[in-house]
């Protein structure tokens, strides 16, 4: 991608799809519910690169992992407590991809819709109702179904000076994705941008 990276997205795609064969059912245009941000219990997690340091908070109930380090795969995942990213029938995650100069938001949306369409054909993506972020940001969502896994997934995109930003629900069936949706809703408004003065030494 730019949702992921390619790779790192169509092995997630993959393992999700490996776990079970019970198709989606279901309207893509559920809405998704208000969120209810609440820092109390919930953990804070940095993802950073050169340009860029933002927060997000754990959902409640969810468990979070990861580097905070994004560009070459999935900076932060997010798995229901009790479980694991590999076996979770819901799981969310945060990554960033360059923001090339000039690139409008609506330019990567479109990118991402036509890359999906090129691997799944017969996907179907929806326009969601758009999500404020802790920062006073508005969120575009798009929701995905019938790719050729069978995955259900919902996508709310940032842009920044230098970044955009992926917030992501991929859940194998309907059932789990309608579940996940309030947990979705309060990751991206937790999202803070913290500052861009920041410079990653590899």
């Amino acid at each position: 991608m730019p949702r992921p990276p390619t790779l790192a997205r169509t092995l997630l795609a993959c393992l999700l799809a490996l776990a079970t064969t019970t198709p989606s059912t279901g309207s893509a245009a559920d809405p998704v519910p208000p969120a209810t941000p609440d820092p109390v219990g919930r953990t804070t997690g940095m993802v950073f690169g050169t340009g860029h340091l933002f927060t997000v908070q754990a959902p409640r109930g969810w468990m979070i992992q990861g580097k905070g380090e994004g560009g070459n795969g999935l900076a932060t995942v997010f798995y229901p407590m009790g479980s694991t990213f590999a076996e979770a029938s819901a799981v969310l995650y945060v990554n960033t991809a360059t923001r090339e100069k000039g690139l409008r938001l609506e330019d990567f949306i479109a990118r991402d819709v036509a890359g999906m369409r090129k691997d799944s054909p017969a996907v179907k993506v929806e326009k969601g109702r758009t999500i404020e972020t802790g920062d006073k940001k508005r969120a575009e969502v798009r929701t995905f179904t019938g790719d050729k896994w069978g995955n259900r997934e919902s996508i709310a995109f940032l842009a920044e000076e230098s970044i955009f930003v992926t917030i992501v629900l991929t859940a194998r069936t309907a059932e789990s994705y309608k579940a996940a949706l309030p947990a979705f809703a309060d990751l991206v408004a937790s999202y803070r941008f913290v500052t861009k003065d920041v410079k990653v030494n590899k």
